[in-house]
């Protein structure tokens, strides 16, 4: 339990703002091995359980938010490997009438189809921010993000003509832009803080591999007479899969106690952390102080 000294350090919320105050408080706290050996107060030794090596909230549970947001990112990946090889299927070309050599129209469907996609996730991705992700909270745009780019990939992989096709590409780019802006946020503000830069890391690995799963994919459905449809419609599994596993998360801490609702924060927190509750007052402490500190700099 911490002494006086301590106590007065988190009920000013100055730990998130000053080096000196955090060295001070583990001082206080004579922390060992994650053992608290004494406090301040002179008090006989209290002893707590230990940690295990990744600390406070890393069990393998408390990571599970975390993956679920990270596999967003095989959304980017996926749709950015998928079409540039499906355009070179011949039952995709027969369908979408265009030529062995690509002529002049052919090559300008090309550029709207790869295109539609990236401008429909960089508008999303400035817009989503402050009107969705800061607004609504991060697991509503996560979920919202992920049934829109499997809406997407179901009008693609439905699509009989070109302008469908390039329809569905924007409706998934818009689900994109929604995650990219979302995921690192969510990851950031759940992951505790000795694995936060692994699972950022995952998320950005899982796009490169979706871009290599989707050439893998692409190649050995090259010439089914369907193998395009395949192709395409894996984005609807990975889509739904998502939004399902994303409904039974929680928000973020950091999204409910800036929204006023610091008892669901706790609780949350304190489920992310092991159940620890003291970790994580102290924790929301800090974020309480940052975003005191945001408000003041506007």
């Amino acid at each position: 339990v911490p002494g006086p000294m301590a106590q007065a350090i988190l009920a000013q919320g100055t730990l998130a703002r000053s080096p000196q105050s955090r060295h001070l408080l583990r001082r206080l706290l004579h922390t060992d091995g994650g053992h608290v050996l004494s406090s301040s107060s002179g008090g006989p030794p209290r002893h707590r359980r230990r940690r295990g090596p990744l600390g406070p909230g890393s069990g393998r549970g408390r990571r599970s938010p975390a993956r679920a947001a990270s596999d967003t990112g095989f959304f980017h990946g996926y749709d950015n490997g998928v079409v540039s090889d499906v355009f070179t299927m011949p039952s995709f070309r027969g369908m979408m009438g265009w030529p062995e050599v690509d002529d002049a129209a052919a090559a300008f469907e090309k550029g709207v189809t790869v295109n539609g996609f990236n401008i429909g996730a960089a508008i999303s991705a400035v817009l989503a921010g402050h009107f969705i992700v800061d607004k609504y909270g991060r697991r509503p745009a996560l979920i919202l993000g992920s049934w829109l780019f499997a809406l997407g990939g179901l009008v693609q992989t439905a699509s009989m003509t070109a302008w469908v096709l390039i329809l569905g590409r924007l409706i998934a780019g818009i689900g994109v832009g929604i995650t990219s802006s979302a995921g690192p946020a969510y990851i950031a503000e759940v992951a505790p803080s000795n694995i936060r830069g692994a699972m950022v890391g995952i998320y950005q690995s899982n796009i490169c591999l979706a871009i290599a799963g989707a050439s893998l994919l692409n190649y050995l459905d090259h010439n089914m007479q369907m193998g395009w449809r395949i192709s395409l419609g894996v984005q609807v599994l990975l889509g739904v899969v998502t939004a399902i596993g994303l409904i039974f998360c929680s928000e973020t801490p950091r999204f409910l106690q800036s929204a006023g609702r610091p008892e669901e924060a706790l609780k949350i927190l304190t489920s992310l952390r092991g159940g620890d509750e003291q970790v994580a007052k102290q924790e929301l402490a800090m974020v309480q102080a940052e975003l005191e500190e945001e408000k003041q700099t506007g």
